[in-house]
């Protein structure tokens, strides 16, 4: 089948590859506009268009794709269909019109299901067990055309939005080819859409994962996942943006308040809910890589220092500025240029306990929360504001020798 081939993120390249691989013969390939990314705002192609390239299929970018233009290079081509997944643009009613068999969506959910951007996300987000993946006829409306048929996918605990999105992209890899035999056959079915069982998966935006720990645990848990790899669930500390990457639902005392922490190891830590408390596994500082929670080559260490200052004033503007070596031969320079071993933290260790003793958390909020400060690597990252402005953590990326060498020098104390 002569095929015109609509769509733009990684999910769609599967869908591609398949078309092309069995032989149907792709025409020409529609997808968004290249984006600027990063820092550099260097111009990036989407993936449909790299592996598009690949197979020396024509490749079409338009920013509005209704424009009369775009209708006659579709109509040139003379298309037996058009496969849409993940596109980006709504098709005109000029162009639904001109293939032989009409245009066909690879749709990922089972509709009429989660109609709209993001029914992936959302199918997790709802704590749904399976979603799947729908081929149908395009209509004027929303997602709102005729099916012709599915596939089910099983929702894996620990599923997140992009594992889950590999999983039906894969799936709709498998099932648009056997649409388009039954559409080269005749014996592709039409089935309506009932409108009385849909629901809507709205866009995604990042205020979305703005974690409310009044909620139940189990439900932030299924937000932490539905929301990655974008926008990511996040909560603040110390008045800094920190992503969740992973949780788990754990049980907590009675008489805790939500926000507050109930739980705290070497290796992890839990934050009170509504229902239960969240243990966090994976997290990423504002600013900073993706962390594991006990991972010896990217653990940090702490210190602290007496406060003269105004309450909640960062603590480097004391001590000076962390410092992050990228080896484990670094010397400290660096530390000597930040001026941190000319200005000792405090003065033994009675005062290293005493001080680490006003640190754990009370009253519900998210304070400092390590216990270990010396005793080795796979401490946690978070960085909380001590109440009251008495002490405040300031964290320091030390590779391991440095860090060893550096606790050895300030005489830091493991509190019990």
């Amino acid at each position: 089948m002569r095929v015109i081939y609509m769509g733009t993120p990684d999910f769609a390249v599967h869908a591609l590859v398949s078309i092309v691989e069995a032989g149907h013969d792709v025409v020409a390939c529609f997808t968004q506009p290249d984006k600027a990314k990063g820092r550099s705002k260097k111009l990036q192609p989407t993936p449909v268009k790299v592996q598009a390239m690949e197979y020396d299929i024509p490749v079409y970018q338009p920013v509005k794709l209704r424009e009369q233009e775009n209708v006659d290079i579709i109509r040139e081509y003379a298309p037996d269909v058009i496969v849409v997944a993940a596109y980006g643009q709504i098709l005109p009613e000029s162009i639904l019109n001109i293939p032989k068999y009409g245009c066909v969506n690879i749709h990922a959910s089972l509709l009429p299901k989660y109609r709209g951007a993001a029914p992936i996300e959302w199918a997790i987000i709802d704590g749904e067990k399976e979603t799947g993946v729908t081929t149908m006829y395009m209509a004027k409306g929303l997602d709102t055309g005729d099916m012709i048929e599915h596939s089910i996918v099983s929702i894996g605990d620990d599923d997140t939005g992009e594992t889950l999105t590999d999983k039906l992209a894969a799936s709709g890899a498998q099932l648009i080819l056997s649409t388009l035999e039954k559409l080269e056959n005749g014996t592709a079915v039409r089935t309506p859409q009932d409108d009385s069982l849909s629901c809507y998966a709205s866009m995604l935006n990042k205020g979305m994962g703005d974690i409310d720990f009044s909620e139940p645990a189990e439900k932030i848990e299924r937000l932490v996942r539905g929301l990655q790899p974008w926008p990511c669930a996040y909560t603040r500390i110390g008045g800094k943006n920190v992503k969740i990457y992973g949780a788990k639902v754990v049980s907590r005392e009675d008489g805790i308040a939500p926000g507050e922490i109930t739980m705290v190891t070497k290796k992890t830590f839990a934050i009170a809910c509504g229902q239960d408390a969240l243990q966090i596994t994976r997290l990423q500082p504002r600013g900073g890589s993706d962390h594991i929670t006990g991972h010896r080559e990217k653990s940090y260490i702490f210190k602290y220092s007496t406060w003269n200052g105004t309450p909640g004033q960062p603590v480097h503007e004391q001590t000076g500025q962390g410092v992050h070596h990228e080896n484990g031969r670094g010397s400290h320079r660096a530390e000597d240029k930040a001026g941190l071993h000319n200005k000792p933290v405090l003065q033994n260790k009675g005062e290293q306990v005493q001080a680490a003793h006003k640190m754990r958390p009370q009253d519900g909020n998210l304070r400092a929360v390590l216990y270990g400060l010396c005793s080795g690597f796979g401490c946690l990252q978070p960085v909380g504001e001590a109440g009251g402005g008495s002490w405040i953590w300031k964290p320091q990326r030390l590779c391991q020798r440095s860090a060893q060498k550096y606790r050895k020098k300030q005489g830091w104390y493991k509190i019990p």
